[in-house]
């Protein structure tokens, strides 16, 4: 699906870019690049600023998710093309980014609650961690008694 949306990304965004030139004109289709490019702009400065500190905040891993989202949306917005406009948008404007976040962490909550956890670098709860075998251990030694070792301290002399 993300796939043939990356392929089909620039004929939607040319046949949109055409349609909106035919509606108005090419200087107001540069100007609306020019104007969501200066948004953008400035929104990845505002949150970048603001990333470090939040850090640093007690509650800062409950809203980094919000300004990552904020902060791919104004890069959304930087990207010159109506389609990218569109989606960053939707990104930065408050009730349907905790609505995509509330989705994505449900999406994410659930594969790692799956047995076979992957982000598609090898699954985390087969035998292959991360592409490479785990090695396989003895379980003989489990099934000796336990050895008692004197640890009293020696004193030198």
């Amino acid at each position: 699906m993300i796939l043939l949306f990356i392929l089909a990304y620039p004929f939607l965004e040319f046949f949109i870019c055409n349609w909106f030139v035919d509606k108005y004109s090419w200087s107001e289709l540069f100007y609306s690049f020019f104007m969501s490019g200066t948004l953008g702009l400035f929104i990845i400065l505002y949150i970048s600023r603001g990333l470090s500190q939040l850090v640093k905040k007690t509650n800062g891993l409950k809203v980094l998710p919000h300004h990552l989202a904020i902060m791919l949306g104004g890069i959304l917005l930087f990207l010159p093309g109506l389609v990218s406009d569109v989606f960053g948008l939707l990104l930065i404007l408050p009730g349907l980014r905790h609505y995509l976040i509330y989705k994505f962490k449900n999406k994410i909550f659930a594969k790692m609650n799956s047995k076979n956890f992957s982000f598609g670098f090898g699954n985390f709860g087969s035998q292959n961690f991360g592409g490479f075998k785990t090695a396989h251990t003895n379980t003989q030694r489990f099934d000796q008694e336990p050895q008692e070792i004197d640890v009293t301290p020696k004193k030198i002399e």
